[in-house]
């Protein structure tokens, strides 16, 4: 489950030292590349909004198991990216992902971790983003 907060942060961190080398394959503008910059965040919010009723209807593991789907997707597409509209789709899904993985994962550690221990599993879930 606390792979969910690594995905998270890889997400949004892993992209900085490679958009003038993204920007130069493709040829993109500047707006263009904020549209893909601004696609994870968008992909998020959905993913948010759409979480909470995935995990109720699908149950906690069962969403966070599918939830590799659209990570997988998206790094599919933007590792392997022919063309412009690829690279935003796949940080699209990616941005996806990480909203309902951040809406099941501190549930699913909440509910999973005994009480002795359940402040200590939240904060290795934020050590675990940062990282």
């Amino acid at each position: 489950a606390l792979g969910g907060a690594f995905q998270f942060g890889f997400s949004i961190a892993n992209l900085a030292n490679t958009l003038s080398l993204l920007q130069g394959w493709f040829g993109a503008s500047d707006m263009e590349m904020s549209v893909f910059v601004a696609a994870n965040p968008v992909g998020g919010l959905l993913g948010v909004v759409l979480g909470g009723s995935l995990t109720d209807r699908l149950g906690r593991r069962k969403t966070m198991m599918l939830n590799c789907l659209p990570f997988l997707a998206g790094c599919a597409l933007t590792s392997g990216a022919a063309w412009y509209f690829m690279l935003v789709l796949g940080r699209f899904l990616t941005g996806f992902g990480v909203g309902v993985g951040s809406v099941t994962t501190n549930v699913f550690l909440s509910e999973l971790s005994p009480v002795s221990i359940r402040g200590g599993v939240g904060a290795l879930y934020g050590v675990t983003l940062a990282v």
